[in-house]
């Protein structure tokens, strides 16, 4: 990097860092209001560069675990279900896309996420589950695999995790229902080939967007 180039990106990173207001963290990382808002948001921000942070993931699953065919159709929508779940929510989330990439005997697909406080703390998990309409009779569902997030901590940004797989799982339709409210976990078989996430943590330089 020049010179010039180097003060104007160091400018830009103390700009950033005097004029966001911190209002708590946990590690590297706290919670900070956006400066060039008129709302009042709060976004996970990197305290050594005034930078915000998003999460970048990758979901996968083995090419021999049968899906649906296709994933999404304009009846059913999409047969691949992802949610966020945090303490006193959960929404939909997380892939930038039904579309896959066939990957080391994988079919591989990206995701993205703009962090928040549940974040920090690692309060936030994410369920996988796919269901099977059948015509004529009731929808099928796999288990709702729960994959559970550390918290952010003094992860670098840009370094992969490993890949995570279920810490449980919920039956049924109305899994989401039940983990949301906390229900008694069932004892299920795991499926022989499970739904895996890996992420990083990746830099912006405007708050609040994803890829």
């Amino acid at each position: 990097m020049t010179p010039r180039r180097w003060c104007a990106a160091t400018t830009t990173i103390l700009l950033a860092t005097a004029c966001s207001q911190p209002i708590g963290g946990h590690g590297r990382y706290r919670m900070a209001r956006d400066p060039g808002s008129r709302h009042d948001f709060a976004y996970v921000q990197d305290t050594e560069t005034g930078m915000w942070v998003i999460r970048d993931c990758e979901l996968r699953v083995a090419e021999t675990r049968p899906l649906p065919v296709p994933l999404q159709d304009e009846e059913h929508g999409s047969k691949l279900n992802v949610s966020i779940f945090r303490p006193e929510s959960v929404a939909s989330g997380l892939l930038l896309s039904i579309d896959f990439a066939l990957r080391d005997g994988h079919r591989v697909w990206r995701g993205a996420e703009v962090l928040g406080e549940d974040d920090l703390a690692g309060r936030v998990a994410y369920g996988i589950q796919v269901e099977w309409p059948q015509a004529g009779q009731e929808t099928r569902y796999d288990p709702l695999e729960m994959i559970e997030m550390p918290p952010l901590g003094d992860t670098p940004p840009n370094q992969w995790s490993p890949y995570l797989r279920a810490s449980h799982l919920r039956e049924g339709a109305f899994g989401w229902w039940e983990e949301t409210y906390g229900k008694d976990q069932p004892q299920l078989e795991p499926p022989k080939h499970p739904f895996e996430v890996r992420c990083r943590l990746v830099l912006k330089g405007v708050p609040g967007v994803v890829p």
